[in-house]
């Protein structure tokens, strides 16, 4: 198993991992142009002889994609929904209570636009956190405040965050 050491740097370590995971896909195309994907993922990570989740693998994870191209394809755009379960950011100052983050819903959005003689232009705009939650997204950091304290702090997700882009194809 691959671990951290008291230095925040990835060694090997002599414990073992048990791994089980299982996902399910269900995939449709309802009507021309429209597509959707919905998906769930299950997963137990554990060190050998454990019950205890091991951190920074979520437990359950969802998604939904509904996609949409117009048959010329000058236009379309996705919407995507995701579900990230509980992870288990790890343990922390040698104390025995640990932290976590996830249990959250993400939305994303985007759109495109071709156009010119041959479609070379595209357009695209995309939208990630279309709702704006808060929300940590990759488990905590120890850091020292300014008094020398030890404290715990999270890695904070993106708001909402809007990307505009162009493409000339030729």
């Amino acid at each position: 198993m691959i671990g951290k050491n008291d230095d925040n740097v990835f060694i090997n370590t002599d414990k073992e991992v048990t791994l089980e995971n299982i996902e399910f896909r269900i995939s449709s195309e309802p009507v021309y142009g429209v597509n959707c994907v919905i998906s769930a993922s299950f997963t137990d990570a554990e060190a050998k002889g454990s019950s205890d989740q091991l951190a920074k693998i979520p437990e359950s994870l969802y998604k939904g994609i509904l996609n949409y191209n117009h048959p010329t394809k000058g236009f379309g755009g996705s919407i995507t929904t995701r579900y990230v379960g509980e992870v288990l950011s790890g343990n922390y100052f040698g104390r025995s209570y640990d932290t976590y983050y996830g249990e959250h819903w993400l939305t994303d959005l985007s759109l495109f636009y071709r156009f010119g003689s041959d479609q070379e232009h595209m357009l695209n705009m995309r939208i990630d956190n279309l709702f704006d939650r808060d929300y940590d997204n990759f488990g905590h950091q120890k850091a020292t405040d300014s008094s020398g304290e030890l404290f715990i702090y999270p890695f904070r997700g993106a708001p909402r965050t809007l990307m505009l882009s162009y493409k000339y194809t030729f």
